[in-house]
Protein backbone atom coordinates (compact mmCIF):
# COMPACT_ATOMS: atom_id res chain seq x y z
CA UNK A 1 0.00 0.00 0.00
CA UNK A 2 1.53 3.47 -1.00
CA UNK A 3 -0.01 6.66 -0.01
CA UNK A 4 -1.58 8.12 -2.82
CA UNK A 5 -1.54 12.21 -4.16
CA UNK A 6 -4.97 12.63 -2.25
CA UNK A 7 -3.55 11.12 1.37
CA UNK A 8 -0.37 11.85 0.92
CA UNK A 9 1.45 13.88 3.87
CA UNK A 10 3.96 16.60 2.98
CA UNK A 11 7.16 14.71 3.19
CA UNK A 12 6.94 13.67 -0.38
CA UNK A 13 10.86 14.31 -0.69
CA UNK A 14 11.16 10.78 0.62
CA UNK A 15 9.67 9.24 -2.57
CA UNK A 16 12.97 7.57 -4.62
CA UNK A 17 15.19 8.22 -1.33
CA UNK A 18 17.83 5.91 -0.15
CA UNK A 19 17.02 5.80 3.64
CA UNK A 20 19.84 4.39 6.05
CA UNK A 21 17.60 3.30 9.54
CA UNK A 22 19.35 1.87 12.43
CA UNK A 23 17.01 -0.32 15.05
CA UNK A 24 14.74 -1.37 12.35
CA UNK A 25 13.78 -4.08 14.05
CA UNK A 26 12.33 -2.16 17.27
CA UNK A 27 8.91 -0.89 17.85
CA UNK A 28 9.35 2.60 16.71
CA UNK A 29 12.14 1.72 13.82
CA UNK A 30 8.94 -0.79 12.95
CA UNK A 31 6.89 1.85 12.10
CA UNK A 32 9.37 4.24 10.11
CA UNK A 33 10.28 1.83 8.01
CA UNK A 34 6.60 1.38 6.99
CA UNK A 35 5.99 4.51 6.72
CA UNK A 36 9.08 5.31 4.71
CA UNK A 37 7.73 2.38 2.45
CA UNK A 38 4.50 3.79 1.90
CA UNK A 39 6.34 6.93 0.74
CA UNK A 40 8.29 5.40 -1.66
CA UNK A 41 11.81 5.45 0.07
CA UNK A 42 14.12 2.88 -0.33
CA UNK A 43 14.49 1.33 3.02
CA UNK A 44 18.25 0.16 4.29
CA UNK A 45 18.10 -1.24 7.75
CA UNK A 46 21.10 -2.15 10.46
CA UNK A 47 19.58 -3.62 13.56
CA UNK A 48 19.96 -7.06 15.65
CA UNK A 49 17.49 -9.77 15.04
CA UNK A 50 13.92 -9.12 17.22
CA UNK A 51 14.25 -8.87 20.62
CA UNK A 52 10.02 -10.16 21.33
CA UNK A 53 7.73 -12.40 19.91
CA UNK A 54 5.85 -11.40 18.36
CA UNK A 55 7.34 -8.28 17.15
CA UNK A 56 6.32 -6.07 15.04
CA UNK A 57 9.18 -5.82 11.75
CA UNK A 58 8.28 -9.85 11.69
CA UNK A 59 4.34 -9.14 11.42
CA UNK A 60 4.83 -6.42 8.87
CA UNK A 61 7.15 -8.65 7.32
CA UNK A 62 9.79 -6.11 6.80
CA UNK A 63 12.91 -8.31 5.98
CA UNK A 64 11.48 -9.35 2.96
CA UNK A 65 10.91 -5.81 1.97
CA UNK A 66 13.86 -3.74 2.71
CA UNK A 67 17.70 -4.06 2.84
CA UNK A 68 18.38 -5.22 6.27
CA UNK A 69 22.11 -5.79 7.27
CA UNK A 70 21.84 -7.85 10.96
CA UNK A 71 24.18 -6.99 12.91
CA UNK A 72 25.88 -5.33 16.30
CA UNK A 73 25.51 -1.56 16.30
CA UNK A 74 29.04 -1.90 18.68
CA UNK A 75 30.67 -3.45 15.91
CA UNK A 76 32.21 0.03 14.63
CA UNK A 77 33.04 -2.04 10.96
CA UNK A 78 29.78 -3.33 10.27
CA UNK A 79 28.17 -0.14 10.75
CA UNK A 80 30.47 1.93 8.26
CA UNK A 81 30.36 -1.06 6.02
CA UNK A 82 26.89 -0.92 6.19
CA UNK A 83 26.16 2.66 5.87
CA UNK A 84 28.55 3.47 3.21
CA UNK A 85 27.07 0.81 1.18
CA UNK A 86 23.87 2.00 1.51
CA UNK A 87 24.67 5.19 0.12
CA UNK A 88 22.04 7.28 1.95
CA UNK A 89 20.40 10.65 1.40
CA UNK A 90 18.72 10.23 4.82
CA UNK A 91 20.08 8.38 8.01
CA UNK A 92 17.77 7.79 10.69
CA UNK A 93 19.22 6.77 14.19
CA UNK A 94 17.13 4.46 16.49
CA UNK A 95 18.62 1.64 17.85
CA UNK A 96 19.43 1.41 21.08
CA UNK A 97 19.66 -0.49 24.23
CA UNK A 98 15.95 1.73 25.01
CA UNK A 99 14.81 -0.06 28.83
CA UNK A 100 15.56 1.83 32.58
CA UNK A 101 14.94 -1.25 34.35
CA UNK A 102 17.16 -3.41 32.09
CA UNK A 103 20.22 -0.60 32.83
CA UNK A 104 20.64 -1.24 35.83
CA UNK A 105 20.87 -5.23 34.90
CA UNK A 106 22.94 -4.57 32.21
CA UNK A 107 24.59 -0.41 32.60
CA UNK A 108 28.03 -1.20 31.14
CA UNK A 109 26.38 -2.71 27.77
CA UNK A 110 23.33 -0.31 28.18
CA UNK A 111 26.44 2.30 27.53
CA UNK A 112 28.51 0.65 24.79
CA UNK A 113 25.29 0.19 22.88
CA UNK A 114 24.12 3.86 23.53
CA UNK A 115 26.97 5.82 23.36
CA UNK A 116 29.78 3.79 21.67
CA UNK A 117 27.13 2.58 19.04
CA UNK A 118 26.16 6.30 18.56
CA UNK A 119 29.60 7.18 18.16
CA UNK A 120 30.08 4.52 15.59
CA UNK A 121 27.27 5.99 13.52
CA UNK A 122 28.63 9.31 13.91
CA UNK A 123 32.25 8.17 12.71
CA UNK A 124 30.42 6.01 9.81
CA UNK A 125 28.66 9.46 8.27
CA UNK A 126 32.79 11.19 9.05
CA UNK A 127 33.51 8.67 6.37
CA UNK A 128 30.46 9.19 4.20
CA UNK A 129 31.75 13.27 4.56
CA UNK A 130 35.01 12.35 3.46
CA UNK A 131 33.80 10.60 0.15
CA UNK A 132 31.63 13.20 -1.14
CA UNK A 133 34.55 16.00 -0.71
CA UNK A 134 36.92 13.73 -1.89
CA UNK A 135 34.64 13.66 -5.47
CA UNK A 136 33.48 17.31 -5.17
CA UNK A 137 37.08 18.03 -5.37
CA UNK A 138 37.86 16.31 -8.76
CA UNK A 139 34.06 17.26 -10.28
CA UNK A 140 35.77 21.33 -9.38
CA UNK A 141 39.41 20.58 -11.25
CA UNK A 142 37.26 17.85 -14.10
CA UNK A 143 33.54 19.16 -15.30
CA UNK A 144 34.19 23.09 -15.26
CA UNK A 145 32.07 24.27 -17.96
CA UNK A 146 32.85 25.96 -21.52
CA UNK A 147 31.42 29.46 -22.13
CA UNK A 148 29.67 30.09 -25.28
CA UNK A 149 31.77 30.31 -28.62
CA UNK A 150 33.94 34.00 -27.83
CA UNK A 151 37.58 35.13 -29.28
CA UNK A 152 38.67 34.15 -25.78
CA UNK A 153 37.05 30.95 -26.31
CA UNK A 154 39.21 30.49 -29.36
CA UNK A 155 42.73 30.95 -27.85
CA UNK A 156 41.66 29.10 -25.18
CA UNK A 157 41.06 25.65 -26.78
CA UNK A 158 41.77 24.19 -23.09
CA UNK A 159 39.83 25.64 -20.31
CA UNK A 160 41.74 26.33 -17.28
CA UNK A 161 40.17 28.32 -14.56
CA UNK A 162 43.60 28.75 -13.18
CA UNK A 163 45.42 30.86 -15.92
CA UNK A 164 42.64 31.79 -18.01
CA UNK A 165 40.83 35.46 -18.06
CA UNK A 166 37.39 35.05 -18.33
CA UNK A 167 36.00 38.12 -17.08
CA UNK A 168 34.41 38.53 -20.62
CA UNK A 169 32.80 34.88 -20.83
CA UNK A 170 29.39 34.04 -20.31
CA UNK A 171 28.40 33.55 -16.29
CA UNK A 172 28.06 29.96 -15.50
CA UNK A 173 25.78 28.30 -12.86
CA UNK A 174 27.07 26.46 -9.92
CA UNK A 175 25.01 23.60 -11.65
CA UNK A 176 27.77 22.64 -13.92
CA UNK A 177 29.07 20.84 -10.89
CA UNK A 178 27.31 20.58 -8.05
CA UNK A 179 28.36 19.66 -5.10
CA UNK A 180 26.67 16.33 -3.83
CA UNK A 181 23.53 16.93 -1.85
CA UNK A 182 24.44 16.19 2.05
CA UNK A 183 23.46 13.40 4.07
CA UNK A 184 20.83 14.30 5.70
CA UNK A 185 20.97 12.45 9.78
CA UNK A 186 18.61 12.44 12.71
CA UNK A 187 19.92 10.81 15.72
CA UNK A 188 17.03 9.64 18.05
CA UNK A 189 17.87 9.88 22.21
CA UNK A 190 15.39 10.30 24.77
CA UNK A 191 13.47 12.92 26.88
CA UNK A 192 15.63 11.20 29.56
CA UNK A 193 18.67 12.71 28.93
CA UNK A 194 17.70 16.13 30.92
CA UNK A 195 18.89 16.41 34.24
CA UNK A 196 15.49 15.64 36.13
CA UNK A 197 14.73 17.85 38.80
CA UNK A 198 11.08 16.30 39.37
CA UNK A 199 9.61 20.10 37.51
CA UNK A 200 5.99 20.87 37.06
CA UNK A 201 6.83 22.33 33.62
CA UNK A 202 8.76 21.09 30.76
CA UNK A 203 12.56 21.00 30.18
CA UNK A 204 13.49 22.83 27.06
CA UNK A 205 16.24 21.95 24.96
CA UNK A 206 18.67 24.20 26.66
CA UNK A 207 18.23 22.52 29.91
CA UNK A 208 20.92 20.66 31.51
CA UNK A 209 21.52 17.12 30.81
CA UNK A 210 21.82 14.53 33.39
CA UNK A 211 20.49 11.08 33.94
CA UNK A 212 20.01 8.89 36.77
CA UNK A 213 19.92 5.65 35.88
CA UNK A 214 22.45 4.04 33.17
CA UNK A 215 19.50 4.02 30.38
CA UNK A 216 18.97 8.07 31.12
CA UNK A 217 22.74 9.16 31.62
CA UNK A 218 24.09 7.17 28.48
CA UNK A 219 21.03 8.96 26.22
CA UNK A 220 22.77 12.34 27.95
CA UNK A 221 26.43 11.30 26.76
CA UNK A 222 24.92 10.47 23.43
CA UNK A 223 23.79 14.05 23.16
CA UNK A 224 27.36 15.29 24.22
CA UNK A 225 28.24 13.27 21.41
CA UNK A 226 26.45 14.37 18.85
CA UNK A 227 27.27 17.80 19.46
CA UNK A 228 30.66 17.27 20.06
CA UNK A 229 30.89 15.19 16.43
CA UNK A 230 28.81 18.07 14.55
CA UNK A 231 30.47 21.45 15.58
CA UNK A 232 34.16 19.52 15.27
CA UNK A 233 33.63 17.78 12.07
CA UNK A 234 30.26 18.62 10.60
CA UNK A 235 29.79 22.19 11.28
CA UNK A 236 27.49 23.78 8.91
CA UNK A 237 28.45 27.31 8.07
CA UNK A 238 26.63 29.79 6.03
CA UNK A 239 27.66 29.43 2.25
CA UNK A 240 29.49 32.73 0.48
CA UNK A 241 28.02 34.09 -2.23
CA UNK A 242 29.46 32.75 -5.69
CA UNK A 243 31.43 35.55 -7.62
CA UNK A 244 29.63 37.09 -10.88
CA UNK A 245 32.65 35.72 -12.98
CA UNK A 246 35.42 33.76 -12.93
CA UNK A 247 38.08 36.33 -12.57
CA UNK A 248 38.12 34.60 -8.68
CA UNK A 249 38.43 31.17 -8.68
CA UNK A 250 35.58 30.10 -6.76
CA UNK A 251 35.88 25.86 -4.81
CA UNK A 252 32.31 24.50 -4.58
CA UNK A 253 33.89 23.25 -1.31
CA UNK A 254 32.22 26.52 0.65
CA UNK A 255 29.20 24.84 0.06
CA UNK A 256 27.42 23.29 3.08
CA UNK A 257 29.27 20.02 5.06
CA UNK A 258 28.52 16.75 3.34
CA UNK A 259 26.82 16.17 6.28
CA UNK A 260 23.50 17.69 8.57
CA UNK A 261 23.06 16.24 11.54
CA UNK A 262 20.38 16.88 14.53
CA UNK A 263 18.67 14.97 17.05
CA UNK A 264 15.49 14.48 18.66
CA UNK A 265 14.13 14.10 22.08
CA UNK A 266 10.79 12.24 21.87
CA UNK A 267 8.40 11.52 25.33
CA UNK A 268 7.03 8.11 26.04
CA UNK A 269 5.64 6.50 23.04
CA UNK A 270 2.88 4.20 22.64
CA UNK A 271 0.92 2.25 20.13
CA UNK A 272 0.28 -0.88 18.58
CA UNK A 273 3.28 -3.27 17.96
CA UNK A 274 5.18 -2.88 21.56
CA UNK A 275 6.01 -6.19 22.58
CA UNK A 276 8.48 -5.19 24.79
CA UNK A 277 9.20 -6.22 28.66
CA UNK A 278 9.11 -3.62 31.46
CA UNK A 279 6.42 -1.13 29.58
CA UNK A 280 3.16 -0.38 30.52
CA UNK A 281 0.94 -1.03 27.40
CA UNK A 282 2.95 -4.22 26.79
CA UNK A 283 2.20 -5.51 30.05
CA UNK A 284 -1.50 -4.23 30.35
CA UNK A 285 -2.33 -6.58 26.76
CA UNK A 286 -0.81 -9.61 28.01
CA UNK A 287 -2.69 -9.18 31.16
CA UNK A 288 -5.55 -8.37 29.54
CA UNK A 289 -5.14 -11.32 26.85
CA UNK A 290 -4.62 -13.41 29.47
CA UNK A 291 -7.56 -12.10 31.60
CA UNK A 292 -4.88 -11.40 34.54
CA UNK A 293 -4.31 -8.48 36.85
CA UNK A 294 -2.49 -5.90 35.63
CA UNK A 295 0.56 -5.70 37.32
CA UNK A 296 1.13 -1.70 37.87
CA UNK A 297 4.54 -0.98 39.73
CA UNK A 298 4.64 3.04 39.78
CA UNK A 299 1.14 4.39 39.46
CA UNK A 300 1.63 7.96 40.16
CA UNK A 301 4.76 8.37 37.88
CA UNK A 302 3.46 10.82 35.37
CA UNK A 303 4.62 10.81 31.69
CA UNK A 304 4.43 12.74 28.38
CA UNK A 305 2.40 9.89 26.47
CA UNK A 306 1.85 10.08 23.14
CA UNK A 307 1.55 7.75 20.49
CA UNK A 308 4.46 6.45 18.27
CA UNK A 309 3.53 8.65 15.62
CA UNK A 310 3.57 11.88 16.45
CA UNK A 311 7.54 11.92 17.40
CA UNK A 312 8.07 10.41 14.25
CA UNK A 313 6.34 12.70 12.64
CA UNK A 314 8.70 14.80 13.95
CA UNK A 315 11.85 13.07 12.73
CA UNK A 316 10.47 13.01 9.15
CA UNK A 317 9.71 16.83 8.95
CA UNK A 318 13.01 17.47 10.84
CA UNK A 319 14.80 15.90 8.11
CA UNK A 320 12.27 17.18 5.11
CA UNK A 321 13.34 20.71 6.76
CA UNK A 322 17.21 20.19 6.82
CA UNK A 323 17.48 18.62 3.14
CA UNK A 324 15.38 21.65 1.45
CA UNK A 325 17.12 24.49 3.83
CA UNK A 326 20.02 23.08 2.46
CA UNK A 327 19.37 23.07 -0.97
CA UNK A 328 17.86 26.56 -1.10
CA UNK A 329 20.97 27.55 -0.01
CA UNK A 330 23.17 26.01 -2.27
CA UNK A 331 20.35 27.31 -5.39
CA UNK A 332 20.67 30.74 -3.97
CA UNK A 333 24.66 30.85 -3.90
CA UNK A 334 24.39 29.58 -7.88
CA UNK A 335 22.52 33.51 -8.56
CA UNK A 336 25.53 36.32 -9.36
CA UNK A 337 25.95 38.28 -6.42
CA UNK A 338 26.32 41.84 -8.17
CA UNK A 339 25.74 42.23 -11.55
CA UNK A 340 23.78 40.94 -14.66
CA UNK A 341 25.25 39.06 -17.78
CA UNK A 342 26.47 41.14 -20.50
CA UNK A 343 26.11 38.93 -22.99
CA UNK A 344 22.86 39.23 -25.45
CA UNK A 345 22.63 36.23 -26.84
CA UNK A 346 22.66 34.57 -23.56
CA UNK A 347 19.71 32.78 -21.47
CA UNK A 348 18.76 34.85 -18.33
CA UNK A 349 18.47 33.28 -14.98
CA UNK A 350 15.17 32.15 -13.85
CA UNK A 351 13.46 34.37 -10.86
CA UNK A 352 14.88 33.93 -7.42
CA UNK A 353 12.22 31.50 -5.94
CA UNK A 354 9.63 33.05 -3.33
CA UNK A 355 10.02 31.45 -0.19
CA UNK A 356 6.01 32.33 0.20
CA UNK A 357 4.93 31.23 -3.37
CA UNK A 358 3.42 28.05 -4.47
CA UNK A 359 6.72 25.82 -4.99
CA UNK A 360 4.75 22.54 -6.74
CA UNK A 361 7.26 23.03 -9.77
CA UNK A 362 9.96 23.48 -7.66
CA UNK A 363 12.26 19.67 -8.50
CA UNK A 364 12.85 17.44 -6.88
CA UNK A 365 10.92 18.61 -3.65
CA UNK A 366 7.11 18.84 -4.89
CA UNK A 367 5.22 20.07 -2.34
CA UNK A 368 2.06 19.55 -4.29
CA UNK A 369 0.56 17.68 -0.91
CA UNK A 370 0.53 20.93 1.20
CA UNK A 371 -1.94 21.90 -0.79
CA UNK A 372 -4.62 19.28 -0.59
CA UNK A 373 -8.27 21.00 0.86
CA UNK A 374 -8.98 17.69 2.36
CA UNK A 375 -6.42 17.49 5.01
CA UNK A 376 -4.99 20.10 7.60
CA UNK A 377 -1.83 19.11 7.18
CA UNK A 378 -1.62 21.80 4.37
CA UNK A 379 -2.29 23.83 7.66
CA UNK A 380 -0.05 22.20 10.26
CA UNK A 381 2.92 22.31 7.76
CA UNK A 382 2.88 25.31 5.49
CA UNK A 383 6.05 26.23 7.04
CA UNK A 384 8.24 24.10 5.25
CA UNK A 385 7.53 25.55 1.87
CA UNK A 386 9.43 28.95 3.97
CA UNK A 387 12.30 26.58 4.14
CA UNK A 388 14.40 29.14 2.31
CA UNK A 389 14.66 31.37 5.18
CA UNK A 390 16.07 29.08 7.40
CA UNK A 391 19.62 28.23 7.09
CA UNK A 392 20.79 24.68 8.39
CA UNK A 393 22.55 25.93 11.15
CA UNK A 394 19.23 26.89 12.68
CA UNK A 395 18.22 23.47 11.98
CA UNK A 396 21.41 21.34 12.94
CA UNK A 397 21.00 21.24 16.96
CA UNK A 398 17.98 19.65 19.41
CA UNK A 399 14.16 19.45 18.78
CA UNK A 400 12.14 17.63 21.37
CA UNK A 401 8.72 16.02 20.27
CA UNK A 402 6.46 15.56 22.86
CA UNK A 403 2.66 15.61 23.19
CA UNK A 404 0.02 18.07 24.51
CA UNK A 405 0.34 18.95 28.11
CA UNK A 406 -3.00 17.75 28.56
CA UNK A 407 -1.50 14.12 28.10
CA UNK A 408 0.88 14.41 30.61
CA UNK A 409 -0.76 11.72 32.86
CA UNK A 410 0.18 8.86 35.65
CA UNK A 411 0.77 5.27 35.02
CA UNK A 412 -2.87 5.26 37.00
CA UNK A 413 -4.45 7.50 34.58
CA UNK A 414 -3.49 5.57 31.39
CA UNK A 415 -4.30 1.93 33.13
CA UNK A 416 -7.65 3.34 33.43
CA UNK A 417 -7.84 4.31 29.93
CA UNK A 418 -6.67 1.29 28.77
CA UNK A 419 -9.92 -0.38 30.70
CA UNK A 420 -12.18 1.45 29.07
CA UNK A 421 -11.67 -0.02 25.39
CA UNK A 422 -10.40 -3.70 27.15
CA UNK A 423 -12.18 -4.43 30.11
CA UNK A 424 -9.95 -5.74 33.03
CA UNK A 425 -8.82 -4.82 36.86
CA UNK A 426 -5.61 -4.09 37.59
CA UNK A 427 -3.81 -3.91 40.83
CA UNK A 428 -0.67 -1.82 42.67
CA UNK A 429 2.73 -3.21 42.64
CA UNK A 430 4.69 -0.71 44.18
CA UNK A 431 7.93 -1.62 45.63
CA UNK A 432 9.52 0.82 47.84
CA UNK A 433 13.09 -1.02 46.70
CA UNK A 434 12.55 -1.23 43.16
CA UNK A 435 15.42 0.80 41.19
CA UNK A 436 14.58 4.70 41.17
CA UNK A 437 12.64 5.86 38.42
CA UNK A 438 11.23 9.43 37.33
CA UNK A 439 8.68 10.83 38.84
CA UNK A 440 7.62 13.60 37.25
CA UNK A 441 8.88 14.20 33.08
CA UNK A 442 7.35 16.42 30.73
CA UNK A 443 8.48 18.36 27.30
CA UNK A 444 8.36 21.80 26.19
CA UNK A 445 8.13 21.20 22.40
CA UNK A 446 7.73 25.13 21.56
CA UNK A 447 11.03 25.14 18.97
CA UNK A 448 9.38 22.34 17.20
CA UNK A 449 6.71 24.57 16.82
CA UNK A 450 8.45 27.35 15.60
CA UNK A 451 10.63 26.07 13.50
CA UNK A 452 9.35 23.35 12.30
CA UNK A 453 5.69 23.91 12.48
CA UNK A 454 5.11 20.81 14.49
CA UNK A 455 2.73 20.05 16.92
CA UNK A 456 0.68 16.81 17.98
CA UNK A 457 -2.34 15.83 16.47
CA UNK A 458 -3.93 13.15 18.38
CA UNK A 459 -4.80 13.77 21.90
CA UNK A 460 -4.43 11.76 24.98
CA UNK A 461 -8.24 9.63 24.45
CA UNK A 462 -7.56 9.52 20.87
CA UNK A 463 -3.62 7.91 21.37
CA UNK A 464 -5.56 5.37 23.63
CA UNK A 465 -7.87 4.45 21.41
CA UNK A 466 -6.30 3.69 18.54
CA UNK A 467 -3.67 1.89 20.54
CA UNK A 468 -6.07 -0.82 22.40
CA UNK A 469 -7.86 -0.93 18.95
CA UNK A 470 -4.65 -2.13 17.15
CA UNK A 471 -3.70 -4.83 19.87
CA UNK A 472 -7.57 -5.76 20.31
CA UNK A 473 -8.21 -6.24 16.53
CA UNK A 474 -5.03 -8.52 16.32
CA UNK A 475 -6.09 -10.70 18.79
CA UNK A 476 -8.96 -11.20 16.65
CA UNK A 477 -7.16 -11.89 13.77
CA UNK A 478 -6.88 -8.96 11.87
CA UNK A 479 -3.53 -8.73 10.12
CA UNK A 480 -1.10 -6.50 11.76
CA UNK A 481 -0.01 -4.89 8.65
CA UNK A 482 -3.11 -3.73 6.74
CA UNK A 483 -4.12 -2.69 10.78
CA UNK A 484 -0.64 -0.41 10.68
CA UNK A 485 -0.39 1.06 7.41
CA UNK A 486 -4.23 2.31 8.04
CA UNK A 487 -3.30 3.85 11.35
CA UNK A 488 -0.49 5.69 9.23
CA UNK A 489 -2.92 6.81 6.60
CA UNK A 490 -5.06 7.83 9.45
CA UNK A 491 -2.77 10.28 11.47
CA UNK A 492 -1.60 11.64 8.40
CA UNK A 493 -4.83 12.77 7.46
CA UNK A 494 -5.73 13.94 10.96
Amino acid sequence: MKISSSTQSPFSIFAGKKVWLSGVSGFKGSWLAEWLLMMGAKVHGFSLPPTTSPSLFEQLDLASRITWDCDDLRNADAVKQSLLSAQPDFVFHLAAQPLVRLSYREPVETWQTNVMGTINVLEALRCVGAVDRSQLQLSCSDQLPAPNPSPLATRHSSLDPSSADLSASQHFSVSAFPPPHPVVAVMITTDKCYENREWLHGYREEDPLGGYDPYSSSKAACELAIASWRRSFFSPQPLKSFPSSLTTRHSPLDAPPPVLIASARAGNVIGGGDWAQDRIVPDCIRSLENKKLIPVRNKTATRPWQHVLEPLSGYLLLAAKMMISSQFEVDSCAQPSNQQPTTTNQQQPPPPLNPSSDLSAFQPFSVSAFSSPTSSLATRHSSLVTSSSLQPAELCSAFNFGPALNSNRTVAEIVQEILKHWPGEWQDKSDPHAPHEAGKLNLATDKAFHLLGWQPRWDFATTIEKTVGWYRSVNEGADPGELTRQHIIEYSQS
